[in-house]
């Protein structure tokens, strides 16, 4: 037991002397780690964010034309969500559309009149407040 200890001992204190602690190495490694929280980060952020620019005036007046949004990409859309996605027939553009319905719903027009699971749709379903908030709350879907 006693050898054991002592044997833990010398290998501690040889770690010592192999990697001295000076302000050097703890500046060193602070970097590093600066370094890679950024990194990890800006991955991620490539990963999960996209970015769109508005074209057109079909979204007024929550989108101005050339209007810049944050994008989370592969969420799943909530009724009344903004949504960014290509269309299959035009390749290269890219369009911004409110979700009406989800999955279930079911929807008719009927005389320029939307009807919404046997109800008639708002006619705007826009929050008064949504300049400032919904526009980083898009979401695209494929």
């Amino acid at each position: 037991m006693e050898k054991e200890r002592r044997l833990i001992q010398i290998r501690i204190q040889r770690l010592k002397e192999k990697i001295p602690v000076s302000k050097d190495n703890l500046k060193d490694l602070l970097k590093n780690g600066l370094f890679l929280f950024i990194l990890f980060f800006s991955i991620l952020f490539l990963i999960t964010i996209k970015t769109h620019l508005v074209s057109g005036n079909s979204m007024l007046p929550t989108l101005q034309n050339k209007d810049r949004l944050f994008v989370v990409k592969n969420k799943e859309p909530k009724r009344y969500a903004l949504v960014t996605f290509q269309p299959r027939e035009k390749q290269g553009e890219s369009y911004v559309k409110r979700v009406i319905g989800i999955p279930g719903d079911r929807i008719w027009m009927d005389q320029n009149t939307v009807y919404l699971n046997h109800q008639m749709a708002a006619t705007n379903p826009t929050p008064p407040n949504e300049r400032t908030f919904q526009v980083l709350n898009c979401q695209m879907v494929r």
